[in-house]
């Protein structure tokens, strides 16, 4: 199997890492635990970071779409699961809402995967453009820290040439 181009891992990795580093992504480390019946009797096809960057380090993808299919699997599989049950504990509902974040985050974080380095700098060019023109379209006052308003009063020349 070809694979993933260095560049490409490299990046997926960094942003798998991203994710895995997160304090919300703790509950999709790991694999849930075996002795949880009621998770594997409903989910066919279990996923977590672990895995994702364990594939990532032994080249088992073919291409970008699958290691975002395996990482959108893991939110998945956590909708899925936490979705409907009866009685909701807090611990579902954090689970639910940390996966819709960390798939919002994911979304983002991957929209974009450069497969070179040029591409890579060309997409910082872009975003770096976009602020800069967002930043110009401000007015002054709005993004300038250090703005200082003019006085409300016009000091007159004439007072201010005898203090001179």
């Amino acid at each position: 199997m070809e694979g993933l181009n260095s560049f490409e891992k490299e990046y997926c990795i960094k942003v798998t890492n991203a994710i895995f580093d997160m304090p919300i992504s703790q509950d999709f480390r790991e694999f849930v635990d075996d002795k949880n019946s009621a998770y594997y009797s409903k989910i066919k096809n279990p996923m977590c970071l672990r895995e994702v960057l364990r594939k990532l380090t032994e080249n088992k993808y073919a291409k970008v779409q699958d290691w975002k299919d395996d990482m959108n699997l893991i939110w998945q599989n956590a909708f899925k699961f936490n979705k409907n049950i009866q009685g909701w504990g807090n611990r579902q509902k954090f689970i639910y809402t940390f996966a819709k974040e960390l798939s919002n985050r994911f979304k983002e974080m991957s929209e974009n995967i450069p497969s070179t380095r040029f591409q890579e700098w060309v997409l910082n060019l872009e975003e770096k453009q976009k602020k800069l023109s967002r930043i110009l379209n401000l007015p002054p006052n709005v993004y300038i820290p250090h703005y200082i308003p003019e006085p409300k009063q016009a000091i007159s020349r004439s007072k201010s040439s005898k203090n001179l």
